[in-house]
């Protein structure tokens, strides 16, 4: 620069604080004064991030709800756990920093039991099992997790499974994770 000269500078708009709220439709399985359990359909991203920023749940949990917990901070109100994008299932949202607080103690101390039908390409040689393995970011593609023993990312993951049915080259399981780390099942 040189004297005299003039700088203009055009600050991007601030990134607004927290989901927007959205109407998209929830089902609601059940709901009291202090949290509600929501039937998370797959495909549906939890809570905003990059490349999804609209129709999350954190989106439609700001349209739907009075009263959210703040304790998970302003992108995921209410939010206790997560579910991967592509899995379905129930998940418990806190409406208030207490009832937050209790729930996350529970899935911390893991007395929160976590259950889910898994439908998998393979037939498992056993009726039940348990997997004991850690698991870390994948070594060629990281968005996805694998296996992998003394990695740097690796944490330790369990497991138990059963088998409902087999379909010939697949089979249907329940599964509870005992642990819960990203893409687990």
């Amino acid at each position: 620069l040189r004297s005299g000269q003039r700088v203009l500078v055009r600050l991007p708009d601030l990134p607004v604080e927290g989901p927007v709220a959205e109407d998209v439709p929830l089902d609601v399985l059940f709901e009291d004064e202090h949290l509600a359990a929501i039937n998370k359909p797959a495909g549906m991203v939890v809570h905003p991030a990059k490349g999804h920023w609209q129709g999350t749940l954190a989106s439609a949990l700001a349209f739907h709800f009075q009263s959210l917990s703040s304790v998970g901070g302003a992108t995921r109100p209410g939010i206790v756990h997560r579910l991967d994008r592509e899995t379905s299932g129930v998940i418990v949202v806190a409406k208030s920093d207490e009832s937050h607080l209790k729930l996350a103690r529970q899935f911390a101390e893991r007395s929160a039991e976590k259950e889910y039908l898994a439908v998998v390409k393979g037939c498992p040689d056993r009726d039940r099992d348990m997997i004991d393995r850690p698991i870390g970011v994948h070594p060629h593609q990281r968005e996805k997790m694998a296996i992998r023993e003394g990695h740097r990312t690796s944490r330790h993951a369990t497991t138990f499974y059963e088998v409902v049915q087999r379909y010939g080259k697949y089979a249907q399981l329940r599964v509870l994770p005992k642990t819960g780390r990203t893409h687990q099942i």
